[in-house]
């Protein structure tokens, strides 16, 4: 193996600058930072949607911002990927970040949080593009929260509804004039869940060849890694085992799950920036190994300024008034 490699800068540099974005925001930061997230998200949603329209008009990639490459045969750092639906080409929204699934590591945590924040342009914004981004990871998480807010706010008369909706959509799926759109929603959803995917049978394979490629290191290395920025999966998991070993995992949970500890006084505000905080985790462990991205250093130092109630009270005692109003 060889003892220096580029990577351990390249590597090294983003967490290093993700960090002191992370202090910054902690120790340096109030409540007015929200605004600017906000519109920094919305810029990304924008340009987005730019992309997808000028594909949809045009057929061709509008993306005039990317123009990183990375490897010895210079990959492109940002993907252009399609997908076609009853044969129709459509763009994956991704913005200026790498792909669809990075997009949506980076909103979907502060779309929970338009949700008690009295901030529905953003929310129907971050909703609507993530919803075309036709990502499962948004598509499951979507669901799940939809799921939470009709079971915390007692709307079980909804769950009729969408059986209802569900029955009348199966039956036209049926027709063979929608064949194609079943075809193409069980490629995004279910093909890939059950790996019927390219995509998925690759980050099985990365995922399961770097698990074993760990377990037959010896004891120190299992515990301390094989150094930082040597290999880099499809999933974060793989990635820090190997890198950090068992050691550099544990390291890492404990420093993004310990917010869930903080003491947020607004119920539903701090339900919901926690919920972010697991999906955030959780993206990142199965699905996107990107450490450096500054909407997670950004999203876990939110959460001080959220629950430092004694500076803050006007965030706080706004989210407990306009909260639970939306939520019904």
């Amino acid at each position: 193996m060889t003892f220096y490699r580029l990577s351990h800068i390249t590597q090294s540099l983003p967490l290093i600058v993700g960090f002191i974005i992370y202090l910054y925001v902690k120790y340096y930061s109030n409540e007015s930072v929200i605004k600017y997230i906000y519109w920094g998200l919305r810029l990304l949603c924008f340009y987005g949607i730019y992309e997808f329209l000028f594909f949809l008009l045009t057929g061709q990639n509008g993306d005039f911002l990317s123009n990183r490459t990375f490897g010895y045969n210079e990959k492109p750092g940002s993907l252009f990927q399609t997908m076609d639906i009853a044969g129709m080409s459509l763009m994956r929204l991704k913005g200026f970040t790498g792909e669809p699934s990075m997009f949506v590591f980076t909103v979907f945590p502060f779309w929970l949080l338009t949700l008690v924040l009295n901030r529905r342009f953003d929310s129907y914004l971050l909703l609507g593009c993530m919803i075309l981004s036709f990502s499962t990871t948004a598509y499951l998480g979507i669901l799940g929260v939809a799921v939470y807010r009709m079971i915390y706010n007692r709307q079980f008369k909804i769950f009729y509804y969408l059986i209802i909706l569900v029955v009348v959509a199966c039956f036209f799926l049926q027709l063979d004039a929608f064949k194609n759109v079943l075809d193409s929603v069980y490629d995004v959803t279910i093909g890939k869940i059950y790996g019927n995917n390219n995509s998925t049978r690759s980050r099985s394979s990365y995922f399961i060849n770097h698990l074993l490629f760990w377990s037959n290191q010896n004891i120190f290395n299992q515990l301390f890694g094989i150094g930082f920025g040597y290999i880099r999966s499809t999933d974060f998991f793989s990635t820090i085992l190997l890198n950090g070993g068992l050691l550099g995992f544990l390291t890492f949970s404990w420093f993004v799950l310990k917010n869930l500890a903080l003491r947020i006084s607004a119920k539903l505000l701090s339900i919901y920036y926690k919920l972010g905080i697991i999906m955030v985790y959780l993206i990142m462990m199965l699905t996107v190994p990107e450490f450096s991205y500054p909407s997670l250093w950004i999203y876990i130092a939110l959460g001080f300024i959220l629950s430092d109630n004694q500076k803050r009270n006007l965030l706080t005692n706004w989210a407990e008034v306009s909260g639970p109003s939306l939520a019904r």
